[in-house]
């Protein structure tokens, strides 16, 4: 299905855990709900779901087939609580049901700072978290990300750098507090989110 190009080999390390990284956002994922954007093959969702039993996760990505094998992984796991939302981020999160209604948000390898704080900050609730995932030079990309966290409601990012676990894999994982309801004009159109960043 062409859900991932890493080796079969590299999965524990590329994959789970670098999406279970996301702990060291200091955030409790031992109950609430998360989204997760962009979720291509499951990742970080099902790693944290499966880490996290209490969790609330929405699985979300435009690709209908990469859910569709969420899906399956969610029935042959059993992982109750865990859903799959087939849309655009700068769609979707403008419908009420899902506007400022999750604890925590979450994006690996996905876009732009920037760019992905648009996509991603909406669905958050105050008080809640948009964490992304990213790869260990990124000190220019999260500067940039500061106007965008600020127009959209949310703090400017609080950084924490680790190496994977039997790698010298580094990781930067930024967390981005939510600190009011995202103004009604964000998410702006799809393409002016990307031509036009924050």
């Amino acid at each position: 299905m062409n859900l991932t190009r890493v080796p079969i080999e590299d999965y524990w390390s590329v994959h789970y855990l670098d999406s279970l990284a996301a702990a060291a956002s200091g955030c409790d994922f031992t109950s609430g709900k998360l989204i997760d954007i962009g979720t291509g093959a499951g990742f970080p969702g099902l790693p944290l779901k499966i880490a996290y039993p209490d969790l609330e996760v929405t699985l979300m990505d435009s690709t209908r087939k990469k859910l569709d094998f969420i899906d399956a992984v969610n029935s042959e796991l059993n992982l109750n609580s865990a859903t799959t939302l087939v849309g655009r981020a700068e769609e979707l999160s403008r419908e009420l049901k899902y506007r400022d209604k999750f604890d925590f948000a979450t994006a690996r390898a996905v876009a732009n700072m920037p760019i992905l704080l648009e996509w991603i900050v909406p669905f958050v609730k105050p008080g809640g978290c948009a964490i992304a995932l990213k790869s260990a030079h990124s000190e220019l990309e999260i500067e940039s990300s500061r106007n965008a966290a600020k127009l959209l409601g949310a703090a400017s990012g609080r950084t924490n750098v680790l190496y994977l676990p039997g790698t010298t894999l580094p990781r930067t994982v930024v967390t981005f507090e939510k600190l009011c309801p995202t103004p009604k004009e964000y998410p702006r159109h799809g393409a002016t989110i990307k031509s036009k960043p924050l």
